[in-house]
Order: C-alpha cells, then structure tokens, then sequence
C-alpha cells in the first residue's frame, strides 16, 4: 500500500531521521526531516505535512516542547510519538499531546518495523481520532 502523505520527522538523531525518511519514501510519503525542536515551526510551515512525527527526546528539547509548538501553529495533522521509552511514558506523553488538542495517533516504539511504520499511516489516514478536540 502506497500512502500519498506529507510527513516531518521530528527526531534529534540524524541516523533515525534517515532511517525513518528511506522508510516512509519507500511508503509513497513525501518525507523531511529535523534534528531540533527549534526547526519544526518552519518545516511545518513550509511542508504542511499531514503527519508529524516526534521522537520525545531531542536533546535541547523534548517531545512535549514540540507539541506546544504544534497547538500554537494549529497543527491539525496527524500527530506519531516516535520513542523508546516504556508504554507508560508513552501513554502520558500521547494523552498530554491529546490534552493540547492534537490528534495524538497510537504511539511508534522504537525499534520499529516496516509493518508498524504501515499500521501507524494506516491509523492517521483514517482522519482524526475520536478522542482529539478542536481548538
């Protein structure tokens, strides 16, 4: 299945932004990457991507700082936590992003296969979820 998607990674690891773009080009979706929570604003700006995807430790930044950036802009894309925190950490980090009003899709746990990187494109482009609120 080919997804005809726009996409920004978000992640402070240049290999895992590789890795992830190769990935979902191979997919069909248009991909751009950034390593700092200060560069998101303008690729989202630029891209107007239908799903971002933010790893949630990004060195001078965290996921969460990302999310803030995204309410402020009124992100209404899809939104993927990437990461290799446990599920609880996950969890907390998705219903904060919820909170905020994004449309926080199931969370991608690193390392990740190409099946889980398909299920969550699969997931955001089925449209909002029930549980993300307007602005």
């Amino acid at each position: 299945m080919r997804f005809k998607v726009k996409a920004v990674i978000v992640d402070d690891d240049q290999e895992i932004c590789e890795l992830l773009q190769f990935q979902l080009q191979h997919l069909g979706v248009e991909a751009r990457a950034v390593t700092k929570a200060s560069d998101v604003l303008d690729a989202v700006k630029q891209e107007s991507p239908d799903i971002v995807f933010v790893d949630m430790s990004l060195g001078e930044a965290d996921g969460v700082d990302v999310f803030h950036i995204l309410r402020v802009i009124r992100f209404m894309g899809a939104l993927v936590i990437v990461s290799g925190h446990p599920e609880s950490v996950l969890r907390h980090a998705r219903d904060v992003a919820l909170r905020l009003g994004l449309d926080a899709k199931a969370p991608l746990k690193k390392p990740f296969r190409l099946q889980d990187l398909r299920r969550v494109l699969d997931e955001a482009s089925r449209g909002p979820s029930a549980n993300s609120r307007a602005f």
